[in-house]
C-alpha cells in the first residue's frame, strides 16, 4: 500500500518590497495609529500582506483603499472601520477577517439590544418589588444585598445584575451606594394600593 501524499495548502503570496513600500506610504498619508502594544512595522507588514493577497480592482481591494483614504468627517462605514481596526492591531485585514469582525460586531449589537429589552422588562415589572426586597433585606440583615444577591432573589440572570440595578436606580427604584452592601430602596413612591 502506497502512502498518499499529504495535501498542502497553496502558498499564500508574500509581500514584496514594493508591497511594503506602498503600505508604508499609505500609512504615512493616513496617520493610522497602532493599538497599544503594536508598533508601526507590524501594522505596515499586515497591510503589505493584505496588498499582496488582494487585487486593487476587487471589492475588497476597493474597501482597503477607501479605508485608508482620509475621511472627510462623519463616521466611516462599518467595513472600513473593521479593516482599520484589524490594521491597528497588526492583523492582516483579509476579506474573511473583515467579515468575521463585522459578524462579531453584529452579534454583539443584537445581544446588547436583547439585553436592553430584557432589562427594561425587569424595571417595568420588578421596580417596586426590587425596592421592597431591598428594604426587607435591610431589616433582616442590617445591610443591603449585593447586586447579584438581589438578582437571585428576584429571578434575574446574574449577568444582568449590574445593568438592571443601574436601570432601576435611573428609574428611581433603587439607590446604589459607594460601599459594598449599601444598596437601598430609591425615592420613587410606591404605587397606591
Amino acid at each position: 500500500m502506497t502512502a498518499q501524499p499529504t495535501p498542502t495548502r497553496p502558498a499564500r503570496p508574500q509581500p514584496t518590497r514594493r508591497h511594503l513600500d506602498l503600505a508604508g506610504e499609505l500609512l504615512r498619508r493616513n496617520r493610522l495609529k497602532p493599538a497599544r502594544g503594536v508598533d508601526r512595522d507590524q501594522v505596515r507588514l499586515a497591510l503589505a500582506r493584505a496588498l499582496a493577497l488582494t487585487s486593487p480592482v476587487s471589492a475588497h481591494g476597493q474597501l482597503l483603499t477607501a479605508a485608508l483614504r482620509p475621511h472627510p468627517g462623519g463616521q466611516r462605514p462599518a467595513a472600513q472601520q473593521a479593516a482599520r481596526s484589524l490594521l491597528r492591531r497588526g492583523e492582516t485585514p483579509t476579506a474573511a477577517a473583515v467579515a468575521t469582525l463585522l459578524d462579531g460586531q453584529q452579534r454583539h449589537q443584537a445581544a446588547t439590544a436583547a439585553r436592553t429589552a430584557r432589562v427594561a422588562g425587569y424595571v417595568e415589572r420588578d421596580g417596586q418589588r426590587a425596592a421592597q426586597t431591598v428594604a426587607d433585606y435591610w431589616q433582616q440583615h442590617g445591610c443591603g444585598p449585593t447586586w447579584r444577591e438581589l438578582a437571585r432573589l428576584l429571578g434575574w440572570p446574574e449577568l444582568d445584575a449590574d445593568v438592571t440595578v443601574k436601570a432601576l436606580a435611573a428609574a428611581g427604584w433603587l439607590e446604589p451606594g459607594s460601599e459594598p452592601r449599601s444598596l437601598r430602596p430609591g425615592r420613587r413612591p410606591a404605587a397606591p394600593g
